[in-house]
């Protein structure tokens, strides 16, 4: 590439079924979500939500928030090296960190940015 010249962006990652179902739960809990995430990165620092597939049911899926130092205090390990990455590297001023944990031990880590716009928040994946 000659000097001077930008780089093209990335492509955008492929969206997988599960991804879109994700993220769209995400949307719908956007407002709780990014308020506990601000409220608990204050009170405890800086950790992720843990959703995991046993615990969803229709009436309502729980989110819990980990935090770094209890994951290291506790011995408890995060699912993958992505979501270790995912927690050390996010803005907690306009992200959080969200992960789907499957019964398999797969799990599914997503950086979530916010902007709020007047009594409720935009969400997207980062």
């Amino acid at each position: 590439m000659a000097k001077g010249q930008k780089r093209p962006p990335l492509p955008a990652p492929v969206l997988t079924e599960k991804d879109r179902a994700h993220l769209n739960w995400i949307r719908q809990n956007s407002a709780n979500l990014v308020r506990s995430a601000l409220t608990l990165y204050r009170e405890g620092g800086r950790g992720a939500f843990i959703v995991r597939e046993e615990d969803a049911k229709p009436s309502g899926t729980a989110a819990r928030y980990f935090t770094a130092t209890g994951v290291l205090t506790t011995g408890m390990v995060w699912p993958d090296v992505k979501t270790a990455e995912l927690v050390r590297r996010y803005e907690p001023a306009h992200q959080f960190v969200i992960v789907f944990v499957y019964s398999s031990g797969a799990a599914s880590a997503y950086t979530i940015r916010f902007v709020q716009m007047g009594d409720t928040f935009a969400v997207e994946a980062a």
